[in-house]
């Protein structure tokens, strides 16, 4: 579908409830609409964005779209702010199929580690929307949840250590939830590139007790393939697209508004350092050498490329100064 089809049933819909003679959108056309998207790839770049801008029009016409068409959305743009945010308002006004809870957490899991606090924090609502229980506070994702609403800032930070010593592993071993520990982990994961240092030792504490207690419940090889992927990904950082290139001025302005700051006071996330995000890595890998020799294999290529990229960064550096 192209751009103007999606403007003009965004237009379509606003106006329908201000102008009694205009069509209403049929659950016919809502049938068709939820199948081409579920059938068919989504598109790339502004048309998506628009797509998803639709979609959020829709709900707020009370148009309905089942867990399952959501579910078949997102396996295909899991880590799109503007779907999880979509997702996550369908879920506040209909109720989601517990059936779906599992498949959802398969899905989102690797978002809980995101350097981007938008797509922790939407994806821990989205699954926070299959807890039914929500006066029990110590389930993980309800935790992971409380500690990612909580400000990064200097007034808010001893609220927010203490809902990371929820994620130890005394506490979640006395809340039986220790088939959760992959969640906690990637989560503590993704707290580990925030711009503020005082989060950076409890949560390399944590993470560094996981691999001496917890890895038996994670599982070696996945407990290892979380670690490893977090590695790859700070290699590859520099051919990531980060931000979207979009050119559609509605969608700039929507992406505008959203990444503005309520406080002057908070962190910067944006500004990660990868280099001592690999550094704090390193730091969790000292908790627990012994598990570091079986993974030897591992671990080699690992150190190899970072001081390789030490290396690299002095010779240029050097090049780059001026010879007196």
């Amino acid at each position: 579908l192209t751009g103007q089809l999606w403007r003009a049933l965004i237009l379509l819909n606003s106006l329908s409830e201000k102008d009694s003679n205009t069509l209403l959108f049929t659950n016919t056309h809502l049938e068709k609409l939820s199948s081409q998207l579920i059938n068919e790839p989504l598109p790339s770049s502004s048309s998506s964005s628009i797509i998803a801008l639709t979609l959020l029009e829709l709900i707020s016409s009370n148009q309905l779209f089942s867990t399952t068409f959501w579910y078949t959305i997102l396996k295909q743009e899991f880590q799109s702010e503007l779907y999880l945010f979509c997702t996550r308002i369908s879920f506040l006004i209909n109720n989601t199929e517990e059936d779906y809870f599992d498949k959802f957490i398969e899905l989102l899991k690797i978002n809980l580690s995101s350097f981007n606090s938008n797509i922790r924090l939407l994806s821990l609502y989205i699954l926070s929307s299959f807890i039914s229980n929500k006066i029990n506070q110590n389930h993980i994702i309800l935790n992971c949840l409380q500690c990612e609403q909580c400000p990064l800032n200097v007034y808010e930070y001893r609220t927010k250590i203490i809902y990371l010593q929820k994620l130890s592993i005394d506490f979640i071993l006395l809340n039986n939830q220790s088939s959760l520990f992959h969640l906690s982990m990637y989560y503590l994961l993704g707290i580990l590139c925030s711009n503020f240092t005082p989060l950076w030792t409890i949560s390399i504490e944590l993470l560094g007790s996981y691999g001496n207690k917890a890895i038996e419940y994670i599982g070696h090889q996945y407990f290892w393939s979380i670690i490893n992927e977090k590695f790859q990904l700070i290699k590859q950082h520099n051919e990531l697209k980060l931000i979207e290139q979009i050119n559609d001025k509605l969608i700039n302005e929507y992406i505008e508004n959203l990444n503005k700051k309520n406080h002057d006071n908070e962190i910067n996330e944006q500004s990660i350092d990868y280099i001592q995000y690999r550094i704090n890595l390193f730091q969790i890998l000292n908790y627990f050498p012994h598990e570091c020799e079986q993974k030897i294999k591992i671990i080699f290529p690992i150190i190899f490329e970072f001081f390789s990229d030490n290396e690299l960064r002095r010779i240029n550096a050097r090049q780059s100064c001026p010879v007196n």
